[in-house]
């Protein structure tokens, strides 16, 4: 059963920069999906480019970005993860 849809932004404000969880209290396996948000800055090709070269291990270069949470979000997201929490108790 998912539990809604829960939107973190960075702190920067960018709408590069977000964070989507997902809560899913299925009894069997309750857990918690994470998306982020990835900006292409290069044309398609590129990105094959560099694709291929990261599977053949000729690529050094991490492709990551950073996120920082923002204070204001601190508290919610400490409610979602102690929800999980609870739901990972209650089928124990």
């Amino acid at each position: 059963m998912l539990d809604g849809t829960h939107y973190y932004d960075c702190l920067c404000n960018s709408p590069n920069h977000t964070l989507r969880f997902v809560l899913d209290k299925d009894p069997e396996f309750p857990t918690i999906y994470t998306e982020i948000m990835m900006s292409h800055y290069q044309p398609w090709y590129k990105r094959i480019w560099i694709s291929i070269k990261y599977i053949f291990g000729m690529d050094t270069v991490d492709h990551y970005g950073a996120w920082e949470i923002k204070h204001e979000d601190v508290d919610r997201m400490i409610a979602l993860l102690t929800e999980l929490k609870n739901v990972n108790k209650k089928e124990k």
